[in-house]
């Protein structure tokens, strides 16, 4: 990852800034799951990240900044099984010097 996020930042004219938005799903379980079947065979996000989860893993890069970003729960949205803990995104930055 390091390695990505250098050729990124070595990309960027100076002051230029990379944005990325990493999903903050987090859910309980309040009954039953139905069986796990991801569409087409992909499991999609496989990582639960935390703010302090993602400025531990890049916060030495430039400029990084990463704010919460809250979202809308939607019912029928996911299974019946399932209730947010924590539902929205994180935007997250980094900026060539």
């Amino acid at each position: 990852m390091d390695r990505t996020v250098g050729a990124i930042l070595a990309m960027l004219r100076p002051g230029g800034r990379f944005c990325l938005v990493v999903p903050m799903n987090e859910f309980i379980v309040t009954g039953p799951l139905p069986v796990f079947a991801p569409p087409d065979g992909v499991a999609g996000h496989v990582r639960v990240f935390t703010g302090d989860t993602l400025r531990e893993r890049f916060g030495a890069f430039p400029g990084f900044v990463v704010e919460k970003v809250p979202g809308a729960w939607r019912e029928g949205r996911y299974p019946e099984g399932i209730k947010p803990k924590v539902f929205g995104a994180y935007f997250a930055a980094f900026s060539r010097p």
